[in-house]
């Protein structure tokens, strides 16, 4: 359960076993506490609880809808032709996971570019009767 030290760059990083991530992802799911405070008892940034979240989220996902599956087919069918491939490419559980991040920073990118050209109009109600009070 304890993590791995990796030092491939310059920055150390640890690996952790899926038992651990499982592990975490119940704790900050089932404990009647902060998972800030799960995160900090496990020696971990609260972020790398939701990313591993998110990633088991997506992998559930593409496994019940076929598209893990259907994937693996497919490579294992391209035969030796998968040498030619990245290994981002290999992996569509990943792709799919980070191209679903990328999609919603740049939604959140585009709502930010939004609400700083109009800040009025781009607020909600809560948010204009806080802010309303300091334009009087």
């Amino acid at each position: 359960m304890a993590p791995k030290e990796c030092s491939m760059s310059k920055r150390a990083y640890k690996t952790y076993t899926k038992e651990f991530k499982l592990e975490a992802i119940r704790l900050a799911d089932e404990a009647d506490k902060p998972v800030t405070q799960v995160a900090r008892e496990l020696g971990l940034r609260v972020n790398q609880i939701y990313k591993w979240k998110e990633q088991l989220n997506m992998k559930q996902a593409t496994e019940k809808t076929g598209v893990t599956s259907t994937y693996r087919r497919m490579m294992a069918g391209a035969g030796g032709h998968t040498s030619l491939l990245s290994s981002d490419a290999k992996d569509v559980d990943g792709y799919v996971t980070r191209k679903t991040l990328d999609g919603l920073f740049l939604m959140i990118a585009e709502e930010e570019k939004k609400i700083r050209a109009n800040p009025l109009a781009r607020s909600t109600d809560l948010i204009k009767k806080v802010f309303g009070a300091y334009t009087r």
